[in-house]
Formats: C-alpha cells, sequence, structure tokens
C-alpha cells in the first residue's frame, strides 16, 4: 500500500510539473502573439501615413514641373553640386530590439563606408547605443517616438537641410532600412544632399497642364517647394526604416509563436510518453507481485 502511494505521488508530482511547464508556455505564447498583432497593426497604420505622403509628394513634383519652366531648379543651393568640403554621414536605426539582423546589417554598413566622411549624424537608440560601445565620434543625435512624430520629424529636416545650405558641405549621405515589403528589408546608403532629381523625365505627361497664376511669386513658390519636396524625402525614409523595424520584428514574433507553439507539442508528447512509461511500470510491478504471490 505504501509502494501505491509513493508511486501515486511520483505520478502527481510529474504531473504538475509538465502542467507548470505548459502553462508558461501557454502563457509566453499569448504575450508573444500579442506582441505580433501589436507590430502588424501598427505595419497597416504606418503603410497608410506612406501612402498618403506619397500622393502628396506626387502633388509637389506636378507643381514643380510646371514652374520648372520658368525658373531653373540647378541654381538652387540644395540642388547644386559642390566640389570641395565636408561630407556628412547621417545613420538612422530604430528603438526596438527583435528585429533580427535588421540593425547589425546597419552597423556592417556603416563600418564599411565609415572612413569616407567627415563627421556622422545619428538619429535612434540603437545607433547612439552602437556609437557609445565602440567609442565612435558623432556631431548630433536624434531620438526617435515610438509614434510617428511629425514635429519632430521636421525638426531633424530642418537641421540637416540648414547645416547643408550654411556650411562648407560636399555630401550628405543617408544609410537606412528601406523597406521593400513586410518579409523583405535593404539597408542601404543614398546621397541625400545635393539633392537629384528630374523633373521633366518624371512628370514630362504632365507638360501641358496650363499656366496658373502663382501667388507670391513663381520663384519664391518653387524655392519653398523644393525645401517641402526635399523634407518629406527625408520623412519617408524615417518612416520607412519605422516600417522595417516593425515587419521584422512581425517576423521574428511569428517565428517564435511557431517555435512555442512545437514547444507545447513536445511537452505534452513527452509528458504522454513518461505517463504510459509509469502505466507499463505499475503493470510490470503489479505483474511480477501476483506471480510472487502465487508461488
Amino acid at each position: 500500500m505504501l509502494k501505491m502511494n509513493l508511486q501515486i505521488f511520483k505520478f502527481m508530482k510529474s504531473y504538475l510539473a509538465y502542467k507548470n511547464e505548459l502553462t508558461g508556455v501557454y502563457d509566453l505564447r499569448e504575450m508573444i502573439k500579442t506582441l505580433e498583432k501589436i507590430s502588424l497593426s501598427k505595419v497597416y497604420i504606418i503603410q497608410k501615413i506612406f501612402g498618403s505622403l506619397n500622393e502628396y509628394s506626387r502633388e509637389i513634383l506636378i507643381i514643380l514641373n510646371r514652374l520648372n519652366r520658368f525658373y531653373s531648379k540647378q541654381n538652387h543651393v540644395l540642388l547644386k553640386k559642390r566640389e570641395e568640403g565636408k561630407k556628412i554621414l547621417v545613420i538612422i536605426s530604430g528603438n526596438k530590439s527583435l528585429v533580427g539582423s535588421l540593425w547589425d546589417k546597419t552597423y556592417k554598413l556603416f563600418e564599411k563606408n565609415k572612413n569616407d566622411y567627415d563627421n556622422f549624424i545619428i538619429i535612434g537608440e540603437k545607433i547612439l547605443d552602437f556609437f557609445q560601445k565602440n567609442d565612435f565620434k558623432f556631431r548630433k543625435y536624434f531620438s526617435l517616438n515610438e509614434e510617428i512624430d511629425e514635429t519632430e520629424i521636421a525638426m531633424i529636416s530642418k537641421y540637416i537641410i540648414n547645416i547643408f545650405k550654411i556650411e562648407e558641405i560636399k555630401e550628405i549621405d543617408i544609410i537606412f532600412a528601406d523597406f521593400i515589403n513586410i518579409t523583405k528589408q535593404k539597408v542601404v546608403i543614398k546621397q541625400f544632399l545635393p539633392f537629384s532629381f528630374d523633373l521633366e523625365e518624371m512628370y514630362s505627361e504632365k507638360k501641358d497642364l496650363g499656366f496658373p497664376i502663382f501667388l507670391p511669386n513663381k520663384e519664391e513658390i518653387f524655392l519653398e517647394l523644393i525645401d517641402k519636396y526635399i523634407e518629406f524625402y527625408l520623412y519617408s525614409m524615417l518612416i520607412k526604416v519605422k516600417l522595417s523595424e516593425l515587419s521584422a520584428r512581425t517576423l521574428i514574433l511569428e517565428n517564435a509563436s511557431k517555435k512555442s507553439k512545437e514547444v507545447i507539442k513536445k511537452i505534452k508528447k513527452d509528458y504522454m510518453k513518461d505517463h504510459r512509461a509509469q502505466i507499463n511500470q505499475r503493470q510490470i510491478e503489479a505483474f511480477t507481485h501476483r506471480n510472487i504471490s502465487n508461488k
């Protein structure tokens, strides 16, 4: 009787251990699924913002194309190429972990190109951590809120554009994570200033739109819209980084959710295996006991 009670206690202990392990994994899986849903919903929200921004930028380009006939864009300080001056690199990251190799690729691209530049502007907590850890010097740091903040982005744009206007800077390039789709992001380096586009080529089909009246004057509007369009271009880069961050995080969480499901199946399988082994052991012991008693 005592031996049977010990076996029951052993079985109950094993059952409770498996139950507690399963409960822990179930709770973790629910948390992962919640975080995954949050990241995915933010991707959809920011994609809508990005779509609206693109529409607005296209409208600005149409107006610039009209004005381009009256005023030579090559004279604009943000468009004119410079033969001499410093080269500055802007590196954009996000604030979140659990994004796979996204930030590592950003760091590696920076390491590969850093010797080509005189100074650096960094945006985002992850790149700040990387610079501080490696004791790299930088000219300016900008933090980024978790949510898209137009005031914050306007401040960053204004700073970068202003230093290019007033200082002897030959070129400003940007490293950022370009958003391709929710499953693909690519870290690239692109020239930002002097800015380059061909209005006639991009909107050649819009040539016969008439000649509206411009107030206060064509030149002033043209200059202001170029500044605005370039600001939106930087805005789009920051949004792409945010989309890349959230997309990479969503995929990591999705994989973690699948992994937790596999862990749950394994725990259940291990429990059933141990449970059957205990039943078989009790049956063998009972059979042996009866044989001994019969003798």
